[in-house]
């Protein structure tokens, strides 16, 4: 402490100090303590100076960019004419609708960036933010939030985002919301095409989607690509079939992208003039080509798959996808490789030229 510093500590009062020394430490405590004040109260009057200064000089420059803008108005007129019409357009644009969350965690993604574009690039007082987070959400989304009001606004929001992300926009959550929608949809039936053209659509926004979260090695494992393909009718199973094996032989396995393709080359193929008559055409050469249910072959009755299970014991199941078909019928099982399709061949103790059980190829009369 410097020797001014010194000069103005009060002086300490011994304990035998007489009442005399007593009432003159007690003046020299007070005029310590007005010294104090009074060098406090200079220092303020040093403060609101100094922001008087910077709030003049701050009004200053705000005068000069208006003028500076103003000029700049007056010297480019096209610019302000651009201005102007593009304030009108906007106006004129209908409001936007923000989407309500309700929990799905496919919508999750999409929710929050219109969320952000709409509502939080918008204002920044996350009060508000927090109230319109609320109010956009539906049943447990909503639950979820809802006490995050009485924290202060800063961090009832950012716990109130952090909350839905967690419960409902996991990348993992979203990946199995899009594929289990994808699989476990209806077998669609031979020239459905407004059925085929709506699985095309669900393949795109899950691809792109989990694209973006850079999230799509689920969507292309082989296990779903092959779940999905079985939901196809049984004539674009085979088609898609034969796509597997070119693909294949691009030295690749077939992605979402491949699959998705395909459908819509096929949803294409349908709506068009020619589609229609087509595929007419096609049931009614199928109708006339049908064999009857049974018949002499070789000797022996011939029945449907069903009855000759029923009959003989047989297993008509594939070893492939598990349907009521032999391996000779499966699309699945033509796009295996020549060593997968040998190793369920073995396994299943199938004749080696017509794929189904109980004889073997010297013996075989098909």
């Amino acid at each position: 402490m410097s020797q001014s510093d010194d000069g103005l500590r009060p002086p300490v009062l011994s304990r035998n100090a007489s009442p005399t020394e007593r009432d003159a430490v007690h003046s020299s405590d007070n005029r310590h303590m007005e010294l104090e004040l009074a060098r406090l109260r200079i220092r303020e009057l040093e403060i609101q100076l100094e922001l008087q200064k910077l709030s003049e000089a701050k009004a200053k420059r705000n005068n000069q960019d208006e003028c500076d803008s103003h000029t700049q108005l007056q010297s480019d007129p096209a610019d302000s004419k651009s201005i102007a019409f593009a304030l009108e357009r906007r106006l004129e644009l209908p409001k936007r609708e923000l989407q309500r969350f309700n929990g799905n965690p496919k919508d999750y993604w999409a929710f929050m960036k219109a969320f952000s574009s709409t509502i939080e690039d918008r204002t920044r007082d996350d009060e508000a933010r927090l109230g319109y987070l609320i109010q956009y959400c539906d049943g447990e989304a909503k639950r979820r939030i809802e006490h995050c009001t009485v924290l202060r606004p800063n961090e009832g929001y950012g716990l109130a985002k952090e909350i839905l992300r967690k419960r409902f926009g996991q990348n993992y959550m979203v990946a199995r919301a899009f594929i289990d929608d994808l699989i476990t949809g209806p077998t669609i039936k031979d020239g459905d095409s407004s059925t085929l053209s709506d699985l095309a659509q669900q393949l795109t926004v899950c691809e792109v989607t989990l694209r973006e979260m850079d999230y799509s090695s689920d969507l292309n494992s082989q296990h779903t690509i092959q779940t999905i393909v079985r939901r196809l009718p049984s004539r674009l199973r085979f088609k898609w079939a034969k796509a597997v094996a070119n693909i294949r032989r691009e030295d690749r396995e077939p992605e979402v992208t491949d699959l998705t393709a395909f459908i819509e080359a096929r949803v294409d193929s349908l709506c068009s003039d020619y589609g229609e008559p087509a595929l007419s055409l096609a049931s009614e050469e199928r109708a006339r080509k049908r064999p009857p249910l049974s018949g002499q072959i070789h000797g022996r009755n011939i029945h449907s798959t069903q009855t000759l299970a029923s009959r003989t014991g047989i297993d008509p199941r594939c070893g492939v996808c598990g349907e009521a078909h032999y391996p000779d019928q499966c699309a699945q099982f033509i796009a295996e490789s020549s060593e997968k399709r040998r190793e369920i061949v073995m396994r299943r103790k199938l004749c080696n030229l017509c794929l189904r059980p109980n004889h073997v190829a010297k013996i075989c009369r098909s």
